[in-house]
């Protein structure tokens, strides 16, 4: 005959077998604290917890288009077919010479990837594009968060600082920033200057020159090798990107037919466009070299990169007359009011350590005070599987928890404790 004592139902669960067994509680608490240190190490830390894109970005470029018929030809046409996506929000378009860029923002509920894919959709539907037009890129927009800037300034021209703002961009990329951009940096454009007398000893009109430069300075497709998995575009790379490349190119001279060099015809040089905003630094030129983070990216992490670059290097540039100082430190008001978040917290837990010891028994506050840390590491490695980071709201959150926490391991203890002494 079975019988079953009142209770015996809790005998299976986890916290009497943890009681039977208290090396598997001891490991249990162990492994909690080493994937909660583990986990803290993954966590990114941030001022503010990363948000979700809402935002699509197409890029388009039409080699050596005037802004005027981009904004006839390519803008407007893909803005009017994509206008009546579900779910959109706003359109905005930037158009410039040779090429836009458009973004679109969908409401919250819209998953970002199929929003991307029906863009993609509709803009294979759009017809009579220039053919000059590149294939456009389209994909979820990245906000990238400002970590810090080097402001760069030297007395002498722009011209000589900008060589070394290049290469300080590719050392700080290859360092492990996620993206430098510049600040008071001219755009560039290469002039091709043809004068009157020579156009007329040619007897070429100027735009048939204009058209031969743009026919012989582009990437052309090829066509393809191969069939399914081993197919393989080609593509001829014909674009000029400099003087010299453009120096070299052929051109017909006169009714003759005979090829002659560019540079043989025309002044070619690299100049700044117009009406370009410069920056200055106590008279003298200066550039701004902005260091951000994207949203997968530790702040504190990219801020060492950058100050560990800057302690290496701003010796040199000074011996050299170009003066490195660090800005814009956005990622020190990300610390200070992360680190006061801290700072209370642990104001706040020393004073409930010392409570639980001045009015609870030795034993049952030592416990307590034990539990702590270790639920809190416990959280920290489920917190980084879920894709949580280390921002203000969490560390909120986490203090107004340590309450709860406290008060919960408080009622158990001593409960048990009572149980305890009563013999059960």
């Amino acid at each position: 005959m079975n019988s079953t004592l009142p209770g015996s139902t809790l005998r299976s669960g986890l916290i009497p077998t943890l009681a039977r067994h208290p090396l598997a509680a001891n490991l249990l608490m162990l492994m909690c604290i080493l994937a909660g240190i583990w986990g803290l190490r993954q966590l990114n830390v941030q001022l503010n917890p990363t948000q979700p894109t809402r935002s699509v970005e197409i890029e388009l470029v039409w080699p050596g288009a005037a802004a005027e018929d981009v904004e006839q030809l390519v803008t407007q046409p893909i803005e009017h077919q994509l206008r009546s996506l579900q779910s959109l929000e706003s359109l905005t378009s930037i158009t410039r010479i040779g090429g836009a860029t458009i973004s679109l923002r969908f409401t919250g509920s819209e998953n970002i990837d199929a929003a991307t894919e029906r863009v993609k959709q509709r803009l294979a539907q759009a017809r009579d594009l220039p053919a000059e037009l590149e294939t456009p890129r389209v994909r979820p927009a990245v906000r990238y968060e400002t970590v810090a800037a080097i402001l760069l300034s030297s007395d002498g021209p722009l011209s000589e600082l900008m060589p070394e703002a290049r290469r300080i961009q590719r050392e700080l990329l290859a360092s492990g920033l996620d993206q430098v951009h510049f600040r008071g940096v001219p755009r560039e454009q290469i002039a091709i200057q043809i004068d009157s007398q020579t156009l007329f000893q040619l007897g070429v009109p100027l735009h048939e020159i204009a058209t031969s430069i743009l026919r012989n300075s582009r990437d052309m497709s090829a066509g393809s090798v191969g069939t399914g998995a081993s197919e393989r575009l080609l593509r001829a790379p014909e674009q000029r990107r400099d003087v010299e490349a453009f120096a070299r190119l052929p051109m017909p001279a006169g009714s003759t037919n005979q090829l002659q060099r560019l540079d043989n015809i025309a002044l070619i040089e690299r100049r700044y466009e117009d009406n370009q905003r410069l920056l200055y630094h106590d008279g003298d030129a200066a550039i701004i070299i902005q260091a951000r983070r994207s949203p997968e990216s530790d702040v504190m992490t990219e801020a060492r990169i950058l100050r560990d670059w800057h302690a290496e290097n701003a010796g040199m540039l000074a011996d050299r007359g170009i003066q490195a100082g660090v800005w814009l430190e956005a990622w020190r008001f990300a610390r200070d009011t992360l680190m006061l978040v801290v700072n209370n917290g642990i104001t706040g837990l020393c004073l409930v350590i010392a409570v639980l010891f001045l009015f609870l028994n030795t034993r049952v506050a030592a416990w307590v005070t034990l539990g702590i840390p270790v639920s809190f590491l416990a959280a920290l490695a489920v917190f980084w599987f879920f894709g949580g980071s280390i921002n203000f709201i969490s560390l909120v959150g986490a203090v107004m928890a340590l309450g709860i926490v406290v008060d919960d391991a408080i009622v158990v203890g001593e409960h048990s404790l009572a149980r305890f002494e009563a013999g059960a």
